[in-house]
């Protein structure tokens, strides 16, 4: 009888490298890989003599690190990207070289441009307006090559999560309603606004709760009031529920990406502002209320829940949020899109879809 494989692979062999040899003929160093294992980047096996052994899946893990890390990511960032069906190596090969390409031709492009400057200088010739323009031109141009590299791994995660056919019918409803269009083109225009508002106060060590981040959170309700985004997503959840659970979760797994991955640190700031807001508080209160009576009375429709819900229409008017239940079938929908992207967060899943039945039951307060 054959013995059973080891789960880890081959342990020695000419195709496993050291840490030493994978160090040396990486360019690495030691001490990274042991910050990549101690972060939970990587796992190496081990040899039998207990040593870390790199093969070729370990090799394609540090690419893929190394690739991440040039596109601007921490490594608690990287953590989260690979943990959240990452890109394939093959996809961040291709943005890495569509990069490098426009890098190389900016760069020729400008160092063309710097040398006949630099000559023109150096026979102590003045340079012209539309010369020193266009050295102005080039170092913006040059600073905006990495915008676009963004842009091809946008398009990378489209194709790999969706298919033609699924776009193509996510696009078609969208050139159905028109003034959906415009308001959601508005509302993303508006909203990038106040997410680099965000970043800025988490520049600047801002606390999730602080008044400055918490103004900020009032104004991007009243922002999503004045576009109807949660009437929007209802309505789309109405009309094709799986299709709209899948573009609002890559939405949310594309501005994590953008700006060289930066969306990842404002996306948890953000999350926990509205952890931390008046109306999130008031909520995790009476929700841990509700699971507890849901314990004992399973009829959504009991009177048991009758001072619960009447607090839930309550937050909802003191609060700004608009109408109940609008926005409870409107936090149902998206918690369980969203909770995916933020294990730290607090899951009140089963209870928000509770709620929205228990809602359902009773008259709306006039």
């Amino acid at each position: 009888m054959a013995a059973p494989a080891r789960k880890s692979g081959p342990q020695d062999g000419p195709d496993q490298l050291s840490a030493a040899e994978c160090a040396s003929r990486t360019g690495l160093t030691v001490r990274a890989l042991r910050v990549y294992e101690r972060e939970g980047l990587i796992s190496p096996p081990r040899s039998a003599k207990g040593w870390r052994r790199y093969g070729a899946a370990e090799l394609t893990r540090l690419n893929t690190i190394v690739i991440l890390k040039s596109l601007g990511l921490t490594l608690s960032q990287i953590k989260k990207v690979l943990a959240e069906n990452p890109p394939t190596l093959l996809q961040l090969l291709h943005v890495q070289a569509e990069s490098w390409k426009e890098k190389r031709a900016a760069a020729e492009r400008a160092l063309t441009l710097v040398e006949a400057a630099s000559e023109r200088l150096r026979a102590q010739q003045t340079l012209s307006i539309d010369e020193l323009c266009n050295l102005i031109k080039r170092l913006e141009t040059n600073r905006s090559v990495a915008m676009k590299s963004s842009t091809a791994l946008t398009r990378e995660l489209i194709n790999e999560h969706t298919t033609p056919e699924e776009e193509r019918t996510w696009m078609t409803w969208w050139a159905e309603h028109p003034d959906d269009l415009t308001e959601s083109q508005a509302f993303a225009k508006e909203n990038e606004a106040m997410m680099t508002q965000a970043e800025r106060l988490l520049e600047q060590g801002e606390d999730p709760g602080s008044p400055a981040v918490q103004t900020l959170l009032r104004q991007h309700n009243e922002l999503m009031l004045k576009y109807h985004v949660r009437e929007r997503n209802q309505r789309q959840l109405a009309w094709n529920p799986e299709a709209t659970r899948k573009w609002l979760g890559l939405g949310v797994k594309l501005g994590r990406l953008k700006n060289e991955g930066r969306g990842i640190a404002v996306s948890e700031f953000w999350a926990a502002a509205i952890k931390q807001s008046p109306w999130g508080l008031a909520f995790r209160e009476v929700l841990l209320e509700i699971r507890e009576i849901m314990q004992t009375q399973p009829d959504p429709a009991s009177a048991h829940f009758d001072i619960p819900i009447a607090r839930i229409h309550q937050i909802c008017a003191e609060h700004g949020l608009g109408d109940t239940p609008t926005f409870i079938e409107w936090r149902r929908f998206t918690g369980p899109v969203f909770s995916p992207f933020f294990a730290t967060q607090e899951s009140f899943d089963p209870e928000w879809e509770f709620v929205e039945r228990a809602v359902r039951a009773r008259p709306t307060p006039s």
